[in-house]
């Protein structure tokens, strides 16, 4: 008979087993199988429409009109037969019976889109006689959700800088928006030819020109590369519709990865359980073990046989798992609902089954690696002893490397799902440790079970139990602790995160944040915020500028020189580090710190301004000097409209983005950029809704290149995504629960079998069945009480951790979901373990009379 043979027919003779091993691995691996093909899903869909959503082939985008000569290198790279279209975008305010909302603006050419299409509703697909009526009419087509803030609807006219246009289309779908969610504004199109009309086109306005190719038979990857090679100006960014794509998918990528280390708890415990349960079957086949040894079959033919049964099991696992990741797909798609294309519709695909099965195969193999390799210490004397201890419990001279393959295993998830390697690394250690401590607190506990002797028979049995409950009570221990850790986390950082953003100090938040205010408007901005009843706040400079040198090297776009596959293959790591070293800089000048900056190091701006005589003084914000590589005492140059400026970095700053007020990565002291081409930022402290909404009206019909932020709705917006990434943090601690569960039901049913004679011999000495569920109830009760209490202070401290230390946010407790968890896992603990003990609580002491089954 062949191993696999054997295997199976070991697997049909204990069906209990097959099923609750399966069963646990699915459980444990359902969220994680689930984030894996949702992000596979995302991706494929972005590559899928990718030369919709681009509107191309591939796209040349310039914070500057593109010269002559550059448009016809470019259309010359392209090569013959290619088409070409153009888009302008900028923010802008759109304003219509006394309101007023942002909108972000896209003056569009009759070309564009060269692939996907507009639709409008009531019109379907815009085609050549409504993009003539956009141009000739001064049309305009928006987005349904402009048109209901503003209280108009189509054939009504709105106001676009100094420019009115007429309603001609409410938009249905456009396939050049990935995800309505993902634009801090809705969208509206007007034709190329009216945008002078609207006066928006400012210097200093943020303007972003868009030059988009379809071509006839190239290589869209070559063609790109190609361009960044000629290019003679880094800020100009050539991208082919598939790395337009990647960016998006490596952003939702990593949320995604986020969601999926916080998964990994559940698939840790679903090998925790699954572990117990393979013990518990190796304990029943002993026996038949030892008479296969006494009748000539070697050691490594026994081990093939568990091993062929793990492999058979951890298929069966992640086929199952993937049955159940596909059920949870729809929960994610519509907690992302917001943030997904238009139609979306994800599914598990072979890659996950594939990635499902491979991981459910070696996590139950390697989880099982330790037990199975105490198969060599059994003897086939073992059977001629009255009762034979099992010899699988024993420990061996380096017995811990064993689990060596199971903690490598961990390790390498983490960093193939982390954002990074740093990142993966990280959270593999926290989690460590986070164990260890969790452990060594139940170690300690159970410890001090066994020091007090108390006269209640019931308190008595249960503290014994307890105190000599060795690995299983452990176990049990450190998944319930790290359950409650997992599910209370969440609602922590949500809760700080929602009062930062709610009251960030004693003034609030700002109702407004303007930007695009040209220097000669700044008088008159103020004197009309303040006829209203409101002041202008926080007025800061902008300068745009390029980074040129760092440390004295020239700054280059390192990837220009390398071919498309290789920028793919590094893109997920390299690709921010590139930008942040080739992107365009809003720069600033001021010589004190602002409310929401604090100094971490080196040391304010000297006095008076910068003397000419040296470098300026700059100070950066600590997190963007560490992406960019730089220190106190480096030198950076910048080029500020052709102008070369030098300055030093003297100070590193905190900054509190949450604020929402005028914050700057890069900041200058006095006397140098004062000169330069600017624009200002500005905020508007906390008014009532009504005159916010009345002084936002005005500002666009005042000022219509001045565009305003409502930092109200967006704050809100910002709240509502926080509480469905909440939501999906807690179903992903909540599958970790329910495994906690069954790793806990696994343990006490065991422990219950292994104290069967010892549970029939009290009920023989008097001991009832009330009286035996109640010590079953206390042992399990104050277990699931401890190990909520240590996850608990846990949670507390490393929620309050993460807020100050990632979130940069005062830790503000939300005791509600803290003190749900510590009430809660008791008592899911001691359902967990009546359901496990039941039937050996209810058996007659006439089973002692009975062989000992094995």
């Amino acid at each position: 008979m062949t191993s696999l043979r054997m295997a199976l027919r070991e697997l049909r003779n204990d069906p209990r087993f097959a099923a609750a091993f399966v069963a646990c691995l699915a459980l444990g691996l359902a969220g994680f199988v689930a984030l894996d093909a949702f992000e596979s899903a995302v991706s494929a869909e972005l590559r899928a429409r990718s030369q919709a959503w681009l509107g191309g082939d591939l796209v040349v985008e310039s914070r500057r009109p593109l010269s002559a000569d550059e448009i016809a290198g470019y259309d010359a790279q392209a090569g013959p037969g290619a088409e070409i279209a153009s888009r302008v975008e900028l923010f802008s305010m759109a304003a219509a019976g006394g309101r007023a909302r942002l909108v972000e603006l896209c003056a569009i050419d009759d070309a564009y889109p060269l692939y996907g299409e507009i639709e409008l509703e009531g019109l379907g697909a815009a085609g050549p006689r409504e993009r003539r009526a956009l141009r000739e009419s001064h049309g305009v087509w928006a987005d349904p959700a402009l048109l209901r803030a503003l209280g108009v609807g189509p054939g009504a006219e709105i106001a676009l800088g100094s420019a009115r246009f007429t309603v001609q289309g409410a938009i249905t779908r456009d396939s050049g928006r990935a995800a309505s969610g993902l634009s801090l504004a809705p969208r509206v199109y007007v034709a190329q030819a009216s945008l002078p009309a609207t006066g928006l086109v400012a210097t200093g306005s943020r303007v972003e020109y868009r030059r988009l190719y379809r071509l006839a038979d190239a290589d869209a990857d070559a063609v790109a590369h190609a361009m960044r090679v000629a290019r003679s100006d880094l800020q100009i960014e050539v991208r082919a519709h598939g790395e337009a794509a990647g960016e998006l998918s490596r952003a939702w990528a990593r949320v995604t990865d986020a969601l999926s280390l916080v998964s990994l708890a559940a698939v840790f415990l679903a090998c925790v359980g699954a572990a117990h349960l393979f013990r518990a079957h190796l304990l029943r086949r002993q026996g038949d073990v030892a008479i296969l040894l006494a009748l000539g079959a070697t050691r490594r033919r026994a081990e093939q046989i568990f091993l062929q049964e793990l492999a058979l099991l951890g298929v069966a696992a992640g086929l199952l798992a993937s049955g159940l990741g596909a059920l949870l797909l729809p929960l994610c798609a519509w907690l992302a609902q917001d943030v997904l294309p238009a139609g979306f519709a994800p599914r598990v695909g072979a890659s996950a089954i594939a990635v499902a099965t491979g991981l459910a195969t070696a996590a139950g193999i390697a989880s099982c690696l330790p037990l199975l390799a105490r198969v060599r210490a059994l003897r086939p004397a073992q059977l001629f002893a009255e009762a034979p201890s099992p010899a699988l419990a024993g420990a061996r001279p380096l017995a811990a490397l064993a689990w060596a393959p199971a903690a490598l295993l961990f390790v390498v998830v983490c960093l193939w799902r982390a954002p990074g390697v740093a990142a993966g690394a990280w959270f593999a250690g926290l989690f460590a440790g986070s164990l260890v401590l969790l452990a060594a607190i139940g170690a300690g506990a159970l410890r001090a079970a066994a020091w007090p002797s108390p006269r209640w028979l019931e308190l008595r049995l249960a503290l014994r139990e307890l105190s000599r409950g060795g690995a299983g009570a452990l176990s049990c221990f450190a998944a319930l602790a790290l359950c409650v850790l997992l599910q209370g986390l969440a609602p922590q950082l949500r809760a700080s995160l929602a009062r930062d953003l709610e009251a960030p100090d004693e003034s609030g938040l700002p109702s407004l944040f303007l930007f695009d205010i040209q220097p000669e408007q700044r008088e008159a901005l103020a004197a009309h915020v303040a006829a209203r009843g409101a002041r202008l706040t926080r007025v800061s400079p902008l300068v745009r500028a390029r980074l040129t040198t760092l440390r004295g090297e020239p700054v280059r776009d390192r990837d220009a020189g390398e071919a498309p596959a290789a920028r793919a293959r590094f893109a997920r790591d390299g690709d921010d580090a590139r930008r942040l070293r080739t992107r365009g800089y809003n720069l600033s000048y001021r010589d004190e710190l602002a409310p929401g900056e604090r100094l971490l190091a080196g040391r304010p701006f000297s006095p008076g301004g910068a003397r000419g005589d040296g470098p300026a003084e700059i100070s950066l914000e600590q997190g963007f000097a560490e992406r960019l590589g730089v220190g106190l005492g480096d030198a950076l140059a910048f080029d500020v409209q052709g102008v070369p400026v030098e300055g030093r970095v003297v100070s590193l700053r905190e900054v509190r983005w949450q604020s929402f007020e005028p914050n700057f990565f890069v900041l200058f002291q006095s006397g140098v950029l004062e000169q330069a081409p600017q624009t200002f930022l500005a905020s508007v402290p906390a008014l009532p809704e009504s005159q916010r909404e009345a002084l936002q009206a005005s500002l666009a019909d005042a000022f219509p290149n001045v565009s305003s932020v409502d930092v109200t709705r967006m704050v809100e917006r910002l709240l509502t995504l926080a509480a469905r990434l909440e939501w999906a943090l807690r179903g992903t601690s909540g599958l970790s629960l329910a495994v906690g569960l069954a790793v806990v039901f696994a343990i006490a049913r065991d422990r219950a079998r292994a104290r069967r004679v010892e549970t029939n011999l009290l009920k023989v000495l008097g001991a009832d069945f009330r009286r035996l569920r109640r010590a079953h109830d206390l042992e399990y009760g104050l277990l699931g009480l401890c190990a909520a209490l240590a996850g608990t202070a846990v949670c507390a401290v490393a929620s309050a951790a993460l807020a100050r230390g990632v979130l940069g946010v005062a830790w503000t407790p939300d005791p509600a979901p803290l003190v749900a968890g510590a009430l809660g896992a008791p008592l899911a603990c001691i359902a967990a373990a009546r359901l496990a003990s039941g039937a050996v609580l209810r058996e007659r002491p006439l089973a002692l009379l009975q062989l000992p089954a094995r």
